[in-house]
């Protein structure tokens, strides 16, 4: 899954859709999406809120909606790590050093698994050209900050 397609995505419990997904958010130490914060409600007369929802309590991610195992997520492990997590859109323009101190290029975006939601890959862009992007496996990875 590319992180640039995680958007937009209604976020369905209890057959009931109870608001868009608005951010992943990523622990650049595990390497792993750990929660989604999900904007809800809104209109008129409404005041818009939001939910967090931690990874265990998504039950699927669908082409254009993300299941939740029960009826109201609690986002209690997200909210318990969320100083050492990042906004995972603000991978995307980071720049990539190699482990020499090579500029390699910026984070065009990255890739996880569907199952685990771990980091499998970084698509990087050096220049403009159309051979100018490549892939970097995850397990290539020195450090993200």
């Amino acid at each position: 899954m590319k992180s640039t397609e995680l958007r937009p995505r209604s976020v369905i419990a209890d057959g009931n859709k109870v608001g868009d997904l608005e951010r992943a958010y990523f622990d650049p130490k595990q390497r792993e999406i750990v929660g989604f914060a999900i904007t809800t409600g809104g209109g008129f007369m409404k005041p818009e809120g939001g939910l967090i929802a931690d990874r265990d309590e998504i039950q699927s991610i669908g082409h254009d909606v993300i299941m939740l195992t029960g009826a109201a997520p609690t986002g209690a492990k997200t909210n318990e790590r969320y100083g050492d997590l990042i906004d995972l859109d603000t991978l995307q323009g980071r720049e990539i050093y190699s482990d020499q101190g090579q500029l390699l290029g910026h984070v065009e975006w990255s890739v996880f698994d569907e199952q685990s939601f771990e980091l499998t890959e970084l698509a990087a862009r050096a220049g403009t050209g159309a051979d100018s992007q490549q892939s970097i496996a995850a397990n290539r990875i020195i450090a993200i900050g």
